[in-house]
Formats: structure tokens, sequence, C-alpha cells
């Protein structure tokens, strides 16, 4: 059945908690992959191995607005569209938009289950983790127009 695009995001972010795509990651380099962690004052922060905690306040700015949002103290658990395919697809209907072009997040991309090497080592098991998620997330929202761009 054709599908009628009336409306397209062409500048939609893809940012992601690990949890949703650290089990890809083989055994032996689980515990070197990006982590999320709880600060005290309750916003999230990104532990890098070999680098130190990046909070993403402004990653994580989607679905706030300007009368919500603050540059300190976000977290993934109250920010729309980051989690599951599932949910985006559910919080695409409530936005009127039929797909969308998605940009991963900056590197190490951490949020979107991109490369996490910090070393030669890691570098393979880093990238065929983030082909493996991608596929498994196009392949769950077939109604999204999935285009990975990236910049430098």
């Amino acid at each position: 059945m054709a599908r009628n695009y009336r409306y397209i995001s062409g500048d939609s972010h893809l940012e992601i908690d690990a949890k949703w795509w650290v089990d890809r990651v083989p055994k032996k380099y689980r515990d070197q992959a990006p982590r999320l962690v709880r600060l005290p004052d309750g916003s999230d922060a990104w532990a890098v191995e070999g680098q130190p905690l990046r909070q993403v306040p402004f990653d994580l700015y989607g679905g706030k607005g300007r009368d919500v949002w603050k540059p300190y103290g976000q977290n993934y658990a109250t920010t729309p569209g980051t989690g599951p395919a599932e949910q985006r697809l559910k919080e695409q209907d409530i936005d009127g938009i039929d797909a969308e072009v998605l940009f991963p997040g900056r590197p190490p991309a951490h949020t979107s289950g991109g490369t996490f090497a910090t070393t030669r080592h890691t570098k393979p098991a880093s990238v065929r983790t983030t082909i493996s998620w991608r596929r498994t997330i196009a392949r769950q929202t077939l109604t999204v127009c999935w285009a990975w761009a990236s910049s430098p």
C-alpha cells in the first residue's frame, strides 16, 4: 500500500540512551562502551573511557520548548524522542509528522549508538555495533525516512 507523505521533518536528531544498544557491543568491549550516568542534581552525563564526564543539556532540548528547557539539569528520561523506535513513531503521530531525516549524535556519537572506539582494538567492534543498531532501528520504523548524516 502506497503512503501519502505530507510532512517530513528534515532536521531531526537522534539522541538515545546507551541502554537501547549497549547489548550489541561484544562482551569483551562492553565495559569500554559509553554509558549514561545520573548525576546528583538529576541530570545525565556520558561516561566515555578516557574522557571527562560530558553533560548533554543542548542535546536534550527536543519536545521541551523554551519555557521548560534550561541549559542544565537535563536528562533522557524527561526528553521526548530518546526512547525506542515505537516511542518515536508515536511522537511523530502526535506531531503530525509522516517521516524524518535523522542526524545521529556528535562523535563519539555515544547517544546514537555510534562509535565509541578509543583504541585501535575497539574500533572494529564500535563500527559493527553502530551498523547493527542502525539496521535494527530502520527495520522497526519502516515508515520513517532514515538518512544518516554526519558532519565533522
